[in-house]
């Protein structure tokens, strides 16, 4: 008996740590001992459609050819975005000319707020070759589910239906040229270990 309260009582602690993380706009799968960074064999990212912060459609074919760091978040995020965004930049700089190939991708799983507009600014205070992406929820949950992302809406506790939180995964994910998921990075890797990583499977050391 006593064990079995015991268990409820671990049970009951980890469904309100994990409603606590959503709520807090931190997803609870940051917090899981894993890997900091994931090397696939070719494991190709499957077609996507979407609308850049122009206004212009694009696909997954418009980027063949160049590799992707990409990231999926929202611009209303206040911790997590702002942060993958940095590291991404910083590794571009970091790579300089070795990096030209690589096409930064800021992917929007809030379609409600950011408009092409509002990513446009949004994506101009990061490097500046990065392009920011929206679309419809279909479109951005068929973009999401080829790279496995997982997202969540979550209700603001005030009840205002234009204030709300995304809770989503924070990897940062490298794509070939050819469209094939090279590796993924978890949100605790540092610039210095990505920029490492990428310059050798540029160079072609990390295949």
């Amino acid at each position: 008996m006593k064990r079995r309260i015991f268990i409820a009582g671990i049970v009951g602690i980890l469904i309100a740590f994990s409603f606590w993380a959503w709520r807090s706009d931190v997803s609870i799968w940051r917090f899981m001992p894993r890997a900091v960074a994931v090397v696939f064999g070719p494991k190709p990212v499957q077609i996507f459609s979407l609308v850049d912060h122009n206004g212009r459609s694009v696909t997954k074919a418009d980027f063949t050819g160049k590799y992707l760091l990409v990231f999926f978040g929202y611009t209303y995020c206040p911790d997590v975005c702002p942060t993958a965004l940095n590291d991404m930049s910083e590794v571009l700089d970091e790579l300089g000319a070795s990096g030209n190939s690589i096409v930064p991708l800021f992917i929007s799983v809030d379609p409600k707020r950011d408009t092409p507009e509002h990513l446009k600014s949004y994506v101009e205070n990061f490097h500046p070759r990065f392009i920011g992406l929206t679309g419809t929820s279909a479109q951005i949950a068929a973009a999401a589910q080829s790279y496995k992302v997982r997202y969540i809406k979550m209700e603001d506790e005030d009840g205002d239906p234009e204030t709300y939180y995304m809770g989503h995964s924070s990897k940062v994910f490298f794509v070939g040229p050819t469209g094939e998921l090279l590796i993924s990075f978890s949100g605790s890797t540092q610039p210095a270990e990505m920029k490492s990583k990428i310059a050798n499977l540029l160079s072609g050391e990390g295949r």
